[in-house]
């Protein structure tokens, strides 16, 4: 988080004891209902129950700036949150060789810091350690972080039905404009927009 310019200094987990206090328990419902689905999916609090107490952890961090200031992850950017969701695959990956995939990897992500990513995961990566991710970011077109059978393209055909193909498939050539010609649909994977055609609305006279 401190390499990805997130201005994060630390993070901690904080546990806050949930017991028979009905002002304690007041306070996290309200918590709750103030957070949106997106939110309260995203990792930013969970619960601990064990056969003495219940309790809910939540994720502070400690951010830069004239004085050192505190904030609940879930106060944070989607961006950061995202962010702190994915760096499990980079902690698992230095250790394990497991597969990993990640759904829209560049969803609320800049650019910079999806390739970013994906080149800490392949440089620090235990030998056998492998990332499966789909994203909609042509700049990742690039043989110089990827081989050609390392990019794969997902295209619908007429009948609603997903075919697969991999870069490998289309050229064997290292000097191709690969965003280029994506974005010319020399790939595929690309959607089939149709013009829009002006339309008329009529108002009633009294409108």
């Amino acid at each position: 988080m401190q390499k990805a310019d997130t201005g994060i200094l630390s993070l901690e987990v904080r546990k806050d004891l949930l017991g028979e206090d009905q002002t304690n328990i007041e306070s996290v419902k309200q918590h709750l209902d103030n957070l949106s689905p997106v939110k309260s999916r995203n990792g930013a609090f969970t619960f601990e129950k064990s056969s003495t107490e219940n309790n809910l952890l939540r994720v502070s961090l400690t951010h830069t700036g004239k004085s050192p200031a505190n904030f609940n992850l879930e106060d944070k950017s989607q961006g950061t949150q995202r962010l702190y969701e994915m760096s499990p695959v980079l902690f698992e990956a230095e250790k394990s060789a497991r597969f990993f995939v990640i759904d829209e990897i560049d969803s609320s992500l800049h650019p910079k810091l999806v390739r970013f990513f994906i080149e800490h995961f392949l440089a620090h990566r235990k030998l056998g350690a492998q990332l499966l991710s789909t994203t909609h970011d042509t700049s990742l077109l690039d043989l110089g972080l990827l081989r050609r059978d390392e990019i794969w393209f997902a295209d619908k055909d007429a009948f609603g039905k997903t075919q697969i193909a991999s870069l490998h498939e289309y050229i064997n050539r290292s000097d191709v404009d690969l965003d280029k010609h994506y974005l010319a649909g020399r790939f595929n994977g690309i959607p089939r927009l149709k013009k829009l055609r002006a339309s008329t609305i009529a108002l009633p006279a009294n409108a």
